[in-house]
């Protein structure tokens, strides 16, 4: 029995480590198809029961389950819809970015137009100012 638990966690380790079903089957020991190993690393009697005790730890347990359903064909389509959501978040936020960009842009022109107002209205101002001045000036004089 200790021999056979060891197997098993040599099973779990091997797979865990990147190896096929195949391979870790093969470098553990065992002599058998890769469905039976399949079935062997998903069945939770490793965990514990009430006659033997755990032969291995529940993390090992879920990463080898997690790891055999990602090469399923199920599994292997999360990540390309994983990376399709953030296409569409990266599409999202570049038409955010050229919106910022573009506000920022109008109010930096808004700006720029508000300044040549000011300078043409400060220009006018004070050839109005100089034009009142020297006609003041002129009328005194001829006073």
């Amino acid at each position: 029995m200790k021999d056979e638990a060891e197997i098993i966690r040599r099973l779990y380790q091997n797979y865990l480590s990147r190896m096929t079903l195949v391979q870790a089957s093969s470098a553990s020991g065992l002599k058998t198809d890769p469905v039976t190993v399949r079935l062997l690393l998903e069945s939770r009697h490793k965990l514990s029961d009430m006659v033997y005790p755990a032969i291995i730890d529940k993390e090992t347990f879920d990463k080898a389950v997690a790891r055999a359903d990602a090469l399923l064909p199920e599994g292997m389509q999360k990540r390309p819809d994983e990376l399709q959501h953030e296409l569409v978040r990266a599409a999202n936020d570049k038409q955010r970015y050229d919106a910022i960009a573009d506000e920022l842009f109008r109010l930096r022109e808004q700006k720029r137009k508000a300044e040549m107002d000011t300078g043409f209205t400060t220009l006018i101002w004070n050839v109005a100012c100089t034009a009142i001045t020297a006609t003041a000036s002129t009328s005194r004089s001829a006073m």
